[in-house]
């Protein structure tokens, strides 16, 4: 009994035994990953599908080997190919050909807090590839990105090296807190203060998050939209090809020159132009000239003179350089990268060098639990030149007379030659002499812990602390001409700023499937502490320019010295959470909740409540589509929901004081004193944006057509806005939550690959968007707010806000031509149709001047007479790309933007548009009216017209001619291989050609942050050529 017992546990622990060997037994599987024709897909993911911390990637020949149980799966993966899985069994050799996507559905799109496939999305989000950047020349992100976003709108703001850009998601809504969008870099806030401080290399994804579906996870910061920056030190995290490591470099050298330019005089035409002022003064008898004849007896002798623009410009010399290593060993993952940007600005004394090092590490600690690290540097020196090409200021390139020499300091072309003229600061020397520039280095440290609590849950906690330092320094010598003419002495100036910020945001992930139905909700906490110390100091009378701003101290009177500092802190805590649900990949539900609390609102106003809710009908999943084949995607999306905008300076809710110098008092000493300088607002909150959209997404024919159709309406309430108050209080405005304005409009994507075969591919996509914004309350009546001040005529306001007007309303006096005749001038004495601007009374004294309509006939041209005269927003803008690939090694890439409708104020035209003789004038002036020219509706010599009116009103229309890019990936042996995986050469040429109707530079500025389409004094936008190479080994 006893022996026959121990017999059976004997042949029972063989058994276990021999099945234990049996599933510890593994097996060399080899073989071969194809493409569709055949050919080796080099760097192929191939991993056990049960263990997927190992696997291998594919050599140049697109084999592999890999150990693995019988038992097992092997997948097959590669970027832009169908995933595949394949049962080993008794098999040690597997080869498989992957297939090219055919459908977009199952891509994965980074949103808030989270990622999802395209095809299970409910809200409107617009994605950006790195290829998409990589072709562009643009060291500036947000000028990479212009057109290739449906209803985003990305224009330049100062044209200068490293300058930020701005941009407009879905158009304007607020009048004063803020209209730029929320960036979030790799799943953190506030660690960038905008685009520029990313190295477009590093970039893998941009994610434009558009309605309020996916916006309102943010709450009061994601009114003006979200963009979502994944590089790849985020990205590497999701790496699956185990056992991979890469190393790549890329560089980038080329030369950069003024693009575009305007019709202005050259030195032969301003003396004729000054002959033409001479006879002005004398038809109408004025004294005070200097001189009895022309001051110009032969014009055309004078040549061309000195062309300003081509002095102060250059051809300006663009380098780029880029080192990355990724790598993944099975428990950790990691990558690194380094690069170095350095790009002269196309006008002298501008420029821009960056330095940008990006450190990512993360590590399986256990099956469960998953721990990394980010940490960025990024520094940075900026070049300002004090030479402008245009703008506001008279002793810009484009107004200085030709007639004057590079060396020239005393400027002999006023008004009146009986003055002498008067000394000048030459642009050129200006430029040459002076000092301004700033140092920024930012910091940035993210570490993050994830685990797995139970199944299908999972803890997400993260921290990230960014340090920003900015110092910045300028000096402007003593022997600059004005400063040594009138013994100023220099001016100096030096200040420091710092920016910390530390936030802590945990979240829970949770996702299950029962049955049909599909659950995924995402609980989290987000607190946000952020300190800003700000330290300047200006002086001027100094005598030492070796010095410069090295010694603040070295100044005779100290009265001249003038020190400011503050301090600001700012605190954030919310509370988030969403709720997604699918039933059978048919019907999708998505709701948004955030609680928000920030200390730069009243302390009874600190917290907001933003809500969402969308839906996606997947039309072509209904069992009534299955036979539509050609049908990928047919899908309703729906979405309502609050967001918010807090960005408003703190203390903003609080009464203030200011201090204040008294004059000098006995004692060489003065007093301090403090004085209140804004009114206290106890209700003072966010504004809040209400948001609706329906879109409609559409593929077919294998997704060789896409179709992507948004349609929105928003409501934005509380406007943060200052308010007129009695002056009983002391105060004029008084900073309140009141008014509203509403946007509508339609966005549209169509992306088809036209052509798709082995030797040659064709894809297309157009954007189209239009956005029209309106202001429907400001808490004034009907009267206008404005937004921009005439800089020749401060009285009189440009651009404004005004009850049932657009947003960005453009105002002035109807301009109707001159006054041409005694007959015409006397029947307005009695209609008083229209009037001018120091109006003679005696008819001949008034030819040639410029008339307005008046309209309230009272024979004054003020206020009462000014007009609605357009909207600068355009009535449809986007982007029209076409990209080839010719046998498979050469790319070719074509991209348009364009923007049709909208006006602009042209406000160099107050200078160069009118009868002033001090200043150079736009050639057509030469047609102005004079007695022998008696039919010209262009003012006359001498007669200086300040008035901003529909003449200085342009179509701000545009087609550009954005990017044109060849890249060419050269074959290599197959011993080299094995070393270098892929060397491509290209060339890339940027903003190559501008078709307008502007007569500006370009009417695609915006150098306000108030004003939509304002022209002071940008660049001009360079055109750029680029030779690149890359190397990945």
């Amino acid at each position: 009994m006893i022996t026959a017992f121990k017999k059976s546990i004997l042949l029972v622990s063989l058994f276990v035994s021999l099945g234990v060997s049996l599933s510890a037994q593994t097996v060399q599987v080899s073989g071969k990953v194809l493409d569709e024709n055949g050919d080796p897909l080099i760097g192929a993911g191939v991993i056990d599908k049960n263990n997927p911390g190992k696997g291998t990637v594919t050599d140049v020949d697109g084999k592999f080997s890999i150990s693995i149980a019988p038992d097992g799966f092997i997948e097959f993966s590669y970027i832009g190919y169908d995933t595949r899985i394949e049962p080993v069994g008794s098999r040690t050799e597997i080869s498989i050909a992957l297939n090219p996507k055919t459908s977009t559905l199952d891509d994965v799109v980074v949103i808030g807090y989270g990622t999802s496939k395209k095809g299970d999305l409910t809200g409107s989000v617009s994605v950006v590839q790195s290829e998409d950047l990589q072709s562009s020349a643009a060291s500036n992100i947000a000028q990479s990105l212009q057109g290739r976003i449906a209803g985003a709108a990305f224009s330049s703001q100062t044209g200068a090296p490293g300058e930020a850009g701005t941009i407009q998601i879905r158009g304007s809504r607020s009048i004063s807190a803020g209209n730029e969008p929320l960036i979030i870099l790799d799943g953190m806030m506030d660690v960038v203060e905008d685009l520029s401080e990313i190295n477009p290399a590093d970039i893998v994804s941009i994610s434009v998050l558009k309605d309020v579906s996916s916006t309102a996870i943010y709450g009061s910061r994601g009114a003006n939209g979200v963009i979502l920056v994944t590089t790849t030190a985020a990205s590497q995290e999701k790496e699956k090809q185990v056992g991979s490591f890469s190393v790549k470099f890329n560089t980038k050298a080329g030369v950069s020159s003024i693009a575009n330019s305007i019709d202005i005089m050259d030195a032969s035409e301003i003396a004729q132009w000054r002959n033409m002022v001479y006879d002005a003064r004398n038809y109408w008898g004025l004294t005070g000239l200097a001189i009895n004849k022309p001051p110009y007896e032969d014009p055309m002798a004078m040549g061309v003179g000195t062309d300003w623009v081509d002095l102060l410009s250059r051809n300006a010399v663009y380098q780029d350089y880029h080192l990355s290593i990724n790598g993944n060993s099975g428990k950790a993952r990691y990558s690194a990268s380094v690069g170095y940007n350095n790009e002269q600005g196309i006008v002298i004394g501008a420029g821009n060098e960056k330095l940008t090092g990006v450190v990512s590490f993360n590590v399986w600690l256990k099956p469960w639990m998953q721990a990394g690290i980010r940490a960025s540097i990024t520094n940075t020196r900026t070049d300002f030149t004090s030479a402008r090409i245009s703008g506001t200021n008279s002793n810009a390139a484009i107004y200085i007379s030709p007639l004057l020499t590079a060396s020239d300091d005393w400027n002999l072309y006023g008004d009146d030659e009986s003055s002498g003229g008067a000394i000048f600061n030459n642009p050129h020397i200006t430029a040459t002499e002076s000092t301004n520039w700033l140092r920024r280095n930012t910091i940035v440290l993210a570490p993050w812990l994830k685990a797995d609590i139970i199944k299908g849950l999972k803890l997400h906690v993260k921290f990230s602390y960014a340090r920003n330092n900015t110092w910045n320094f300028s000096y402007s010598p003593s022997y600059l001409p004005t400063a040594a003419y009138n013994q100023l002495g220099g001016t100096a100036a030096r200040g420091a700023y710092l920016k910390q910020t530390l936030i802590n945001e945990n979240t829970l992930n949770y996702k299950t499937n029962v049955g049909k139905n599909a659950i995924e909700a995402v609980l989290g906490l987000s607190l946000e502490y952020k300190k800003i110390d700000s330290e300047n100091l200006t002086g001027f009378g100094y005598l030492d320019d070796d010095v410069s701003y090295n010694n603040m101290s070295g100044i005779i009177d100290y009265g001249n010295l003038v020190p400011k500092s503050s301090q600001t802190i700012n605190k954030k805590m919310s509370v988030f959470g969403r709720l997604n649900w699918s039933w059978n990949r048919r019907y999708y539900v998505t709701a948004t909740l955030r609680a928000d609390g920030a200390s730069n609102f009243a302390s009874n106003r600190k917290w907001g409540f933003f809500p969402a809710l969308a839906f996606r009908w997947s039309i072509v999943n209904e069992k009534w589509f299955n036979n539509a084949y050609w049908l990928n995607d047919l899908s309703l999306r729906l979405s309502a929901g609050r967001s918010g905008n807090d960005a408003i300076s703190n203390y903003m809710s609080l009464a203030t004081l200011s201090s204040a110098k008294t004059h000098w008092t006995f004692g060489d000493s003065r007093t301090v004193a403090y004085v209140p300088n804004k009114l206290a607002n106890s209700d003072l909150s966010w504004e809040t944006t209400d948001s609706y959209n329906v879109g409609l997404n559409f593929e077919a024919f294998r997704s060789r057509l896409g179709i992507e159709v948004d349609g929105y309406l928003s409501y934005t309430h509380d406007l943060l806005l200052a308010m007129r108050t009695s002056q009983v209080t002391g105060f004029e405005t008084y900073f309140n939550n009141v008014g509203s304005t509403r946007n509508v409009g339609i966005e549209v994507t169509v992306k088809s690959r036209n052509i798709v075969n082995k030797n040659f591919k064709w894809n297309t996509t157009l954007t189209v968007a239009h956005n029209r914004q309106m202001t429907m309350d400001i808490g004034e009546g009907d009267a206008v707010v404005p937004t921009y001040m005439n800089p020749r005529n401060s009285s009189q306001y440009l651009y404004g806000y005004r009850r049932g007007y657009p947003v960005n309303s453009l105002w002035g006096f109807q301009y109707e031509g001159v006054w041409k005749t005694e007959e015409e001038f006397e029947r307005n004495q009695a209609t008083k149709a229209y009037t001018s601007g120091n109006m003679m009374s005696d008819w001949k004294n008034n030819m040639g001047r410029s008339k307005f309509v008046d309209v309230n006939h009272d024979g004054m041209l003020d206020e009462e007479d000014v007009v609605y005269l357009g909207c600068s927003d355009p009535i449809v803008y986007g982007g029209f790309s076409n990209d080839f690939v010719i046998a498979k090694r050469l790319k070719v890439g074509i991209y348009f933007a364009y923007s049709l409708g909208g006006q602009m104020y042209n406000l160099s035209e107050l200078w160069l548009g009118t009868g002033s003789s001090s200043y150079n004038k736009y050639r057509y002036m030469l047609d102005a009216w004079t007695p022998d020219n008696p039919d010209s509706d262009i003012p006359a010599p001498y007669r200086e017209d300040l008035y901003g009116c529909s003449r200085f009103i342009h179509d701000a229309s545009y087609l550009r001619l954005k990017t044109v890019s060849i890249d060419y990936n050269i074959p290599l042996p197959k011993k080299a291989m094995k070393v270098l995986k892929e060397l491509t050469v290209g060339v890339t040429g940027e903003n190559l050609y501008l078709w307008k109707r502007y007569n500006g530079f370009d009417p695609d500025v915006n150098t306000s942050s108030a004003v939509y389409r304002l022209d002071n004094g940008s660049f001009p936008r360079p055109r750029t050529i680029i030779g690149k190479v890359s190397f990945r080994f």
